[in-house]
């Protein structure tokens, strides 16, 4: 009998929920009518079993998705579907379903499901039109390199804009007002080329001559306001529009998906009652940090209450120190040296979470948690948790643990998994010119540091390229690039599987071009100047060697590595296959299941519509 999804790890696909809802009068389909009923009760209707498909062939890679050709294949999808049922109520019996962990999983499904829910509604209001694909290619025939000021208040940006108009150099403008810190030593030089996405920026943009500069553009959120120096114009696409259309149409759909979130968003804030606990705001806006945490953390504290959706204060307070990557102690000395911006950082972290939490309530209060999927889902996800529980502590405790003589058996069967091959590190230079390896080269001989040297000539490289005005516009191919990277080689050539997207396999070209040079010299050798087939001319300078190391059982690491390796395989054997499907049976027999072969037949049709 074939079984199309493996326990235990999907066996969640296939948890079906005793649902009822109203059949299709006159239509001859009744996804209310059971298909199959244990112990009297509605297990699967004829909607669960579509579901539990549609759901599978969603979820399951390509190589595992169900295939219900034949009659015989649904009664094999209803009989997995069936047994999962069987598994969920051994374990309600067991009193798992009471456990608190399980209703804390299952409160952050619910929540992220809701949430994926409303921005989904979103995303479906967001249409592309064949003009607007159009207007974005031949706007992009042509791009912008630019500079620009960044400031966060309007009068600001108007400021530094009557300053320009005054005559006061640009440069000067810009590390005046600009807030955008990465690039305000360059004149405001923008990171990469400017894209057109039909935004009021990018039409400023593209209204403005080369040299000249924009009016004050407020961004599309309304955050932030820009004067824009258009640098230079370069040309962009040269695809052809067939080549191109659906890739512009996603970057389109993104960008206004973007946009009406954050319009929906505030417009959420307004409409929702947003009310925050001031006790715990103060505490740790103005506290003790630590004695914060712990007052408040791991006690279901909710910081903020966005209609009758909880922000919890574990999700503020732990989040913190993830974004600011400080410990308690860091964060009040921050706070104490910056109060500002530290309280910046954390109101707008607790709005970002208050906007998850309004898109939840956004949801909820459209009726998404009455919908029979949305339902569904959530039953199929307590009923996985609960499935994959009592595998781990009914039916994994019936196998024995793997003897001495298995670990010793797979150690040996497996020996390379325990070794570390001898290896060299090297750092390698190379340039296209032979002039700029020489002179890298000249310098480490002379006692100078490899890294910096090199990392100073590449950098001279590419000024003297911009100085020319030869800067590549794309990615320019390897043999046209200088490079300085350490590397560890071994003295063997490993194998390497082919791709996924082609035959292709096999070693790095230029490891194996510096295999047979590396190994000719010792640690701390520097090698002589010699061209790479590719034409670069390179050299490398031998910084460690690393023996070949076979491991033995009688380590810890290799030993508690082969063990574990071999409890896997022997739960993947044929062996423990067949005592689950054993276990599977036990747990049916104790149960009265009823199949009604015309409702399967109902849901065979069904999904054969699919």
């Amino acid at each position: 009998m074939k079984k199309y999804i493996a326990f235990p790890a999907a066996a969640a696909l296939l948890v079906a929920a005793a649902l009822t809802t109203s059949g299709c009068s006159g239509c001859g389909y009744d996804e209310n009518k059971p298909v199959a009923t244990i112990d009297g009760k509605t297990a699967v209707t004829v909607g669960d079993f579509v579901y539990h498909y549609k759901r599978a062939v969603e979820m399951a890679p390509p190589q595992d998705k169900p295939v219900i050709n034949t009659f015989d294949d649904a009664k094999d999808f209803l009989d997995d579907i069936i047994t999962s049922r069987v598994l969920e109520l051994e374990a309600e019996a067991l009193g798992y379903g009471d456990d608190e962990n399980l209703k804390r999983d299952l409160d952050t499904y619910r929540s992220n499901l809701l949430r994926e829910w409303a921005r989904k509604k979103i995303e479906d209001q967001v249409k592309v039109t064949e003009a607007e694909i159009l207007d974005y290619f031949n706007k992009n025939k042509e791009w912008r390199r630019v500079s620009f000021i960044m400031c966060d208040k309007k009068g600001q940006a108007e400021k530094a804009y009557a300053e320009l108009e005054a005559g006061k150099p640009w440069e000067e403008v810009v590390r005046t007002y600009t807030i955008f810190e990465e690039n305000k030593e360059q004149g405001g030089k923008a990171p990469e080329e400017f894209y057109y996405t039909g935004d009021n920026v990018s039409r400023a943009v593209y209204e403005t001559e080369v040299g000249a500069y924009t009016p004050v553009v407020e961004s599309e959120t309304g955050d932030m306001w820009l004067i824009f120096r258009v640098d230079e114009k370069i040309p962009g696409q040269k695809d052809e529009y067939a080549q191109v259309k659906d890739n512009i149409r996603g970057s389109i759909k993104q960008y206004k998906v973007d946009l009406k979130m954050h319009e929906h968003a505030e417009k959420l804030r307004e409409e929702a009652k947003i009310e925050r606990n001031p006790e715990l705001y103060d505490a740790v806006i103005t506290g003790d940090v630590a004695g914060a945490g712990e007052k408040y953390s791991r006690k279901g504290e909710i910081i903020s209450t966005v209609g009758d959706v909880p922000v919890y204060f574990d999700s503020w307070y732990e989040g913190m120190f993830v974004q600011l990557s400080m410990s308690p102690e860091m964060v009040e000395e921050y706070r104490d040296e910056e109060p500002e911006g530290y309280k910046e950082v954390m109101d707008g972290r607790l709005k970002a979470l208050e906007g998850e939490a309004l898109l939840e309530w956004d949801a909820i209060r459209s009726g998404a948690d009455k919908e029979l999927d949305f339902i569904r889902d959530i039953n199929r996800f307590r009923a996985g948790k609960l499935v994959d529980r009592i595998y781990e502590e009914v039916f994994v405790p019936k196998i024995p643990e793997v003897t001495e003589g298995e670990i010793k058996e797979y150690f040996e069967s497996h020996k390379h998994e325990f070794q570390e091959p001898e290896m060299a590190a090297i750092h390698v230079v190379a340039f296209p010119a032979k002039a700029d390896a020489e002179a890298v080269h000249a310098g480490v001989k002379a006692g100078g540091d490899i890294v910096a040297l090199s990392g100073e000539r590449i950098e001279q490289y590419f000024q003297e390229l911009d100085a020319r005005g030869e800067m590549p516009e794309e990615q320019p191919a390897p043999e046209d690039m200088p490079v300085s990277t350490f590397l560890e080689i071994p003295k063997e050539a490993a194998e390497v599987p082919a791709g996924p997207s082609g035959p292709e396999g096999g070693e790095n070209p230029i490891m194996a071009e510096l295999r047979p040079r590396v190994f000719k010299l010792s640690e701390g050798a520097l090698s002589e100047l010699f061209q790479l087939k590719d034409g670069r001319w390179a050299f490398f300078k031998y910084e460690e060697h690393f023996p070949f190391v076979q491991h033995t059982l009688e380590e810890e690491l290799a030993y508690d590595q082969a063990k574990a390796s071999a409890g896997n395989e022997k739960m993947a054997s044929p062996e423990v296959d067949r005592k689950c499907q054993a276990w599977f049976e036990e747990l049916r027999n104790k149960h009265t299941i009823e199949i009604d072969e015309g409702a399967l037949k109902m849901a065979f049709k069904k999904v054969q519509k699919l």
